[in-house]
């Protein structure tokens, strides 16, 4: 790991963490600039992004806009 991925690894590593509910991967809750709460994997190669982008499940947790 590149010296950024290891402390971007430190600080997800304080964040609150657990696992997904649609497939085992550790993830971590950040805050976002809004005010909600986004899933961002917590280890491997995409460490740091949000989980929806490389979950296979991500769909069952999508929110049904109204029409």
């Amino acid at each position: 790991l590149s010296k950024d991925r290891v402390a971007l690894a430190r600080l997800l590593g304080q964040l609150p963490h657990g696992a997904c509910n649609g497939c085992p991967a550790p993830i971590v809750w950040v805050q976002t600039a809004a005010g909600k709460l986004m899933p961002l994997d917590a280890t491997g190669e995409h460490i740091g992004e949000p989980h929806w982008a490389t979950c296979p499940e991500a769909d069952r947790f999508k929110r049904k806009k109204e029409a």
